[in-house]
């Protein structure tokens, strides 16, 4: 189950308020890829495409 608190909300809005993010997100609706293979795509380190999807996966929590 997925819990919507305010706190949840806000940590959502705030990874999807950066451009880049909603970008990869687009890129990866239909299929996997590594992180290496979204950085050659939008010609950005691999590492940054980590910390961007470490955010996305931090707004994705379950309760119980």
């Amino acid at each position: 189950m997925i819990c919507f608190n305010a706190f949840m909300i806000q940590q959502t809005i705030l990874a999807l308020a950066e451009p880049r993010r909603r970008e990869i997100l687009t890129l990866i609706q239909d299929q996997e890829m590594s992180s290496s293979a979204i950085a050659a795509h939008f010609d950005i380190t691999a590492p940054a495409v980590s910390q961007h999807l470490k955010v996305l996966s931090g707004t994705m929590r379950c309760c119980g």
